[in-house]
């Protein structure tokens, strides 16, 4: 059994600090796991808590993490905690295989926050139709070019989106443009 981390980190590999961050984590169970998940502790902010928790029975030989939320990270770190068997005297792992990939262009994104600008009259948390649907139409750009083959798209049109952005403008200075 075990958990399984994601997280940033712009400092060079030290496997000594990255073990040290986690240490914390060393006694725990699964109870402990569903407790944390339960109780909404599970915050997207923090990348030093745990995003999925895993358990072999005595006769599996593979398993498949669900993870509880998606990260976008730089490291992954699976902490094992428990044998099979209480018997065990050591741990043995022949294989550890994942699964993701890697968003070229995210970059640009940042740069769709100076297509919109600041409308009249929004506070400072506030974002204008414009650069919503701007920002909603790179997100898809990214989906369909690295999930095509997993996503339909079927439903998709610019009639969509244009009535979307009409939408977005009727009710300009309005809630909408405080989420």
């Amino acid at each position: 059994c075990g958990l399984v981390f994601a997280y940033m980190e712009e400092e060079s590999f030290d496997a000594e600090k990255h073990f040290k961050r986690f240490k914390k984590y060393d006694s725990w169970n699964y109870k402990d796991y569903k407790e944390f998940v339960q109780d909404g502790k599970l915050s997207a902010q923090s990348e030093d808590e745990p995003i999925g928790w895993f358990e072999l029975e005595e006769d599996w030989n593979d398993v498949e993490i669900k993870l509880q939320q998606c990260r976008v990270a730089k490291f992954l770190m699976v902490k094992f905690l428990c044998t099979r068997q209480d018997s065990a005297e050591r741990l043995g792992v022949q294989n550890l295989s994942f699964s993701g990939y890697l968003c070229p262009g995210t970059e640009r994104l940042v740069d769709l926050d100076d297509l919109g600008g600041q409308g009249d009259g929004l506070d400072q948390n506030g974002v204008t139709g414009l650069c919503l649907l701007n920002k909603t139409l790179f997100f898809v750009q990214q989906l369909t070019r690295d999930m095509k083959y997993l996503l339909d798209f079927s439903g998709l049109s610019l009639n969509l989106f244009w009535n979307f952005y009409n939408k977005l403008r009727e009710s300009e200075g309005e809630e909408v443009l405080k989420s």
